[in-house]
């Protein structure tokens, strides 16, 4: 985000079903842009997805680098979850990166959230020029949709760019916002068109935290996710069909990403389907 972050809006996914075939519709949210908006929306079309209200721990891959990549983390995961209120906590360092397998559709939603810094070199080659990704899985069973689990990673190159160009202070304030907007999209937050807030879709460098816009949204998804989400992690279905859609690096200052419309509103169409069908979500 802002200077170099992963600043581009998200298409959602297709779906299928074991069952016969979902249906995913869209329809226009209200206008004007309240200063956030939900990637996905169960099938009343009013009820944001949320990360579950089960606690959720945070491990961290630094790879080996810079200690402030720890600590910016780290204050990152915390913000999330005192403002949002869903159970968010770092729980120690691992191994895993982006790359690594993700869990079982049975394990989900006890498998914990990974973040990690890697070099471009490592980014996937049809990710090319992403600076970042948040992906994030969600589960639909018997109706309702669940985002148990969700993935961050950050492109360590652009934050050691950012201190040889700008200094320590900007590379910090750089690498906590966009910490802060990844895990904004892990726990449901889509893109917005405000450009006061930490979730607008273009660059702004003078943002340092969540603006009000980015608050609210993110005490409803709160409140959603404990008020409809306390659902165990269902049993895996014999296949599961992905569906991805990435975003290209941010070339200049406040350059616009290409995005859908921030009143773009996705939801569950088909409440009778028993069989649980998860739908990946890659977001800049």
């Amino acid at each position: 985000m802002r200077h170099r972050r992963f600043l581009t809006a998200i298409a959602m996914a297709v779906t299928a079903g074991l069952l016969g075939t979902v249906t995913i519709e869209a329809a226009a949210a209200p206008f004007p842009d309240p200063g956030y908006q939900f990637t996905q929306f169960q099938s009343d079309g009013f009820t944001p997805v949320a990360l579950t209200c089960q606690s959720h721990p945070v491990v961290v891959n630094t790879n080996g680098g810079d200690p402030n990549l720890l600590a910016q983390a780290k204050k990152a995961i915390a913000r999330t979850a005192a403002t949002s209120g869903i159970n968010l906590y770092y729980a120690g360092t691992t191994a895993q990166n982006w790359s690594s397998p993700n869990p079982s559709i049975a394990s989900l939603a006890t498998t914990p959230i990974r973040l990690s810094f890697e070099p471009e070199t490592s980014i996937p080659t049809e990710y090319s020029g992403a600076i970042g990704l948040a992906s994030v899985p969600t589960v639909l069973m018997g109706g309702r949709r669940q985002a148990p689990w969700f993935k961050v990673l950050i492109n360590v190159d652009t934050y050691q760019d950012s201190q040889t160009a700008s200094g320590q202070a900007e590379a910090d304030r750089q690498l906590y916002t966009t910490l802060i907007h990844e895990l904004g999209h892990g726990v449901g937050l889509d893109h917005t068109g405000d450009e006061t807030q930490i979730m607008y879709f273009a660059d702004t460098p003078e943002l340092t935290e969540y603006g009000q816009g980015d608050l609210t949204g993110l005490r409803m998804l709160g409140q959603t996710a404990c008020s409809f989400n306390q659902v165990a992690g269902p049993s895996a279905p014999k296949k599961i069909k992905k569906s991805t859609t990435i975003h290209k690096k941010k070339k200049k200052k406040r350059k616009k990403r290409k995005h859908r419309s921030a009143q773009h509103r996705i939801y569950v169409a088909d409440a009778s389907q028993s069989t649980p069908v998860v739908h990946w979500s890659i977001h800049e």
